[in-house]
């Protein structure tokens, strides 16, 4: 394999845009956007190698999560055979890096040249003790997805140093293959113009089993027996049911619920949001976490929760739902409507997308140079 070989770096994420305020979606979404960014501008990237991503294609929001799925599946296969049946033709794809965002764009492994592949997290990993059968069904092609990516991807990259000792331990992954590089932060700006605080509280994600809305629920029960002035957001796709239930709770507590925001009107939320219940079991790395630190939220998490002690460290852990109601009537007495200022301000700069952008195109160098030592 010649040094001029490896030329070409293709990012595999979404080639369906989901219609949902997920973290793993504006992950990809973002990183692709700097790291294109990133090649613009820097010729020295632009003469070393080309990163590039298939079309992201929008579909209707009457798809459902499932159909999106489908879709995605169906369109990546006809990629991964497109790429394979031009081969016959003679165009160099042998040599090409493929980034997979997330193991589950699993058809790559069927792909000639190297491989990276993504982990966020290991919860839905040999998860099968739920009742819910969708979920059941989910975790199983989830974990067939990491084995596959195991054996036939060649490099690993990990969200959080939780996330990789998941990988080494559970997965028995060689570590000297693993790579961490958190994630970059969105709707940051500048600290001043943080609006003063509503007596408003948030939660924002997917309403799945990993996400604990049993414990939310037990939580906005318990305020709304103290405290009849909260509003609550209720942001996130598949919530429909769990907005249904919380009606029926207590009406002394006003529910706010949208399945799907944009990004401007997410910041708005985030922005006069006075704390972010994330009662999450399990995170790889917390990224709405410190989406919501960073615009001057608090976050309330439960103690036993699995998120990485790099984000943990600046939330407030409760041991109950009684507990978590006691600690926001006691916050906004103490600090009625002001911005949270728990992380340190230099904490901004080291999630940054061009930071995580750029660590990433290192990585595509640092592969090159061991595929060519290996061709000597």
């Amino acid at each position: 394999m010649s040094r001029e070989g490896i030329k070409k770096v293709v990012v595999l994420g979404w080639f369906v845009k989901p219609q949902v305020t997920d973290g793993r979606v504006r992950y990809f979404f973002s990183l692709m956007k700097n790291l294109l960014q990133i090649q613009i501008s820097n010729q020295e990237i632009l003469s070393k190698l080309t990163i590039k991503c298939p079309k992201v294609r929008l579909v209707s929001k009457k798809i459902s999560d499932l159909g999106t799925f489908i879709l995605n599946q169906a369109i990546m296969v006809g990629y991964v055979l497109k790429i394979l049946i031009s081969l016959i033709f003679r165009k160099n794809y042998v040599n090409t890096i493929f980034h997979l965002m997330f193991p589950e764009m699993i058809w790559a492994i069927l792909l000639p040249g190297v491989k990276i592949v993504t982990f966020h997290d290991l919860y839905a990993y040999k998860n099968f003790k739920l009742k819910n059968l969708y979920n059941l069904l989910w975790n199983l092609y989830a974990t067939v997805c990491y084995l596959l990516a195991k054996h036939f991807c060649h490099y690993y990259v990990a969200v959080s140093d939780q996330t990789k000792r998941e990988l080494i331990k559970r997965l028995k992954l060689d570590r000297r293959r693993i790579v961490t590089i958190y994630p970059g932060v969105n709707h940051l700006g500048p600290r001043q113009y943080i609006a003063e605080k509503k007596k408003t509280i948030a939660y924002i994600g997917r309403c799945e089993e990993k996400k604990n809305p049993e414990f939310l629920v037990q939580i906005i029960r318990e305020l709304a027996n103290v405290d009849d002035e909260w509003s609550f957001y209720l942001i996130g796709k598949g919530c429909s049911s769990l907005y249904n239930v919380l009606k029926e709770i207590s009406s002394k507590v006003k529910v706010i619920y949208k399945p799907v925001v944009s990004d401007l009107e997410l910041k708005k939320i985030y922005r006069e949001t006075f704390c972010l219940i994330h009662p999450s079991l399990q995170e790889g790395f917390g990224f709405v976490i410190i989406e919501a630190l960073l615009n001057g939220c608090h976050v309330i998490i439960r103690k036993s929760s699995q998120i990485p002690e790099i984000v943990k460290q600046y939330c407030i852990r409760v041991s109950s739902a009684k507990h978590a109601a006691h600690i926001l009537t006691l916050l906004w007495k103490v600090n009625r409507g002001n911005a949270c200022s728990r992380v340190p301000g230099n904490f901004i700069s080291r999630f940054s997308w061009y930071n995580v952008s750029y660590r990433l195109y290192r990585l595509y160098c640092y592969v090159i140079s061991l595929m060519f030592e290996k061709s000597k």
